[in-house]
């Protein structure tokens, strides 16, 4: 019976893991294409820069959000089973 509990712990950790991994993934993307765009328009309008830099970091702070969810949602789901 000890090992059976184990095991048990073993796979909540792994899916763990999984999970706040996988809702990472999206979130890397996204962070990705917000900077690289900014800089693209910085470079097309170097006097937006100050504007774009403002809503760069406002969608970051958004696209970022989403790991957290992803984590909390890992912990739930760990503490439930």
């Amino acid at each position: 019976m000890a090992v059976q509990g184990d095991v048990n712990t073993a796979a909540k950790t792994i899916v763990l893991g999984l999970a706040t991994g996988f809702g990472a993934i999206g979130p890397g993307i996204g962070v990705g294409i917000i900077f690289g765009k900014t800089i693209e328009a910085v470079g097309r309008q170097p006097e937006l820069r100050g504007q774009l830099t403002g809503m760069m970091w406002l969608g970051f702070a958004l696209t970022e959000a989403i790991v957290f969810y992803a984590l909390g949602m890992a912990f739930v789901a760990y503490a439930i089973t």
